[in-house]
């Protein structure tokens, strides 16, 4: 029980990565399609 907080730290920070990377990828693959659109 004593390590919980550093795990929940730990998931959450990888979850926070994750999500960050999703946003990433969502707006290069949006400037992609207006490029695209805009081509």
């Amino acid at each position: 029980m004593v390590f919980l907080p550093g795990n929940i730290r730990v998931i959450y920070t990888l979850i926070a990565i994750n999500v960050y990377s999703l946003i990433n990828l969502a707006g290069k693959m949006e400037i992609v399609i207006l490029i695209n659109l805009a081509g």
